[in-house]
């Protein structure tokens, strides 16, 4: 079962195979598949990505720098994928309900202090910006510094966010 796609710049494809738990790439040049990142339903934070235990993967998408970031679910976590490593960018891990944007202040601090139930979306943008769609606080900017903003409030008129893109100038789209 494929949960999500994503391209990096070169045109490499990622995505998150479910039945094997892990993220798998496809490579132009050659068109082979390869497994980019998860083996076991373990959590595992910082070790290498070829082994790197992965949880109920959902979501993918790929920064300007081609850092992959993937929703880990079962591990309440949302993870990156870089210099072969595995860190953590977003949630704390607590299975807890979200505490994001529940005072109403746009500045969430650190993207790591959240606890929040399910990523609904995920989405880079220009500068290695990603967003991440959380359905019961809204759309978040996360930044490479993992500080964060509220970009769409949810249940403002009407907004429950389910996902979101960004297009090539930056743009970004909601459903």
């Amino acid at each position: 079962v494929v949960d999500g796609v994503a391209l990096d710049a070169a045109g490499n494809v990622f995505f998150v195979d479910a039945d094997f738990q892990r993220i798998a790439k496809i490579t132009v040049a050659d068109n082979k598949l390869w497994t980019h990142a998860g083996v076991s339903p373990q959590f595992a934070d910082g070790t290498p990505a070829t082994s790197a235990p992965m949880m109920a993967m959902n979501h993918v998408a790929v920064t300007d720098n081609g850092t992959v970031v993937v929703g880990d679910q079962k591990a309440f976590r949302v993870r990156t994928i870089a210099g072969g490593k595995v860190p953590s960018l977003a949630r704390n891990g607590s299975p807890l309900g979200s505490d994001l944007g529940v005072s109403g202040e746009s500045n969430c601090g650190s993207a790591l202090s959240w606890s929040f139930p399910v990523v609904a979306g995920l989405a880079t943008g220009p500068g290695n910006v990603v967003y991440l769609v959380d359905r019961a606080s809204g759309v978040h900017r996360i930044a490479p510094d993992k500080s964060t903003q509220i970009v769409v409030e949810a249940n403002r008129d009407g907004a429950r966010p389910y996902g979101v893109a960004t297009d090539l100038a930056g743009n970004l789209y909601m459903a």
